[in-house]
């Protein structure tokens, strides 16, 4: 990577830091676009292409901030049948509770999400990064047309059915597998 893209990269992921510290209670509202380059910084990561556009609706108060996330666009994905790019919708909403931790007291549960009284913003590359992988189903295959028709590759489909039309079996395999019904 070139020197001045690792800097590039960080100021586009900078803008997913929402500052709280001087927040006013309330409703605050935020749009970002979701894309490839947002991936990018997640080592390992199967998405590579993505247009989604995310609302996010934060709401202080006194002891909490909750935030709602409103995913909705595309994410390019592999077929898993035909090996072709396929684009998946996702129109998802999710709602995230901070609750605000006062000096000297410590996390009651570990599964809930604290803000710090020093910390200054909130990081929600990972929450967003989480939202959308868990939209992504896990057998990755073309959706079918409004006629109830594959939209994968017809040819490989063609070249899987050919493949797998069952060939001759030995009789003595048949044989042993009456065995095993009985």
């Amino acid at each position: 990577m070139h020197p001045n893209s690792k800097g590039i990269v960080l100021k586009y992921l900078k803008q997913f830091n929402i500052p709280i510290a001087d927040l006013e209670i309330g409703t605050h509202q935020y749009d970002f676009k979701i894309d490839g380059k947002f991936f990018e910084s997640f080592e390992g990561s199967e998405i590579n292409k993505c247009h989604v556009i995310l609302h996010l609706e934060l709401l202080r108060q006194i002891e909490i901030i909750v935030l709602q996330f409103h995913l909705k666009g595309t994410v390019e994905l592999i077929c898993d049948r035909c090996l072709d790019p396929f684009d998946l919708p996702i129109d998802h909403t999710e709602i995230v509770e901070l609750k605000f931790l006062s000096r000297g007291s410590k996390a009651k549960k570990e599964e809930e999400d604290y803000i710090l009284p020093e910390q200054q913003e909130i990081d929600i590359r990972q929450y967003i990064y989480d939202f959308i992988c868990l939209q992504i189903p896990f057998r990755r295959v073309h959706p079918e047309d409004k006629n109830g028709k594959s939209m994968c590759d017809e040819e490989v489909l063609r070249k899987i059915e050919e493949l797998s039309i069952k060939k001759d079996t030995d009789p003595r395999w048949d044989q042993l597998k009456d065995l095993q019904n009985n």
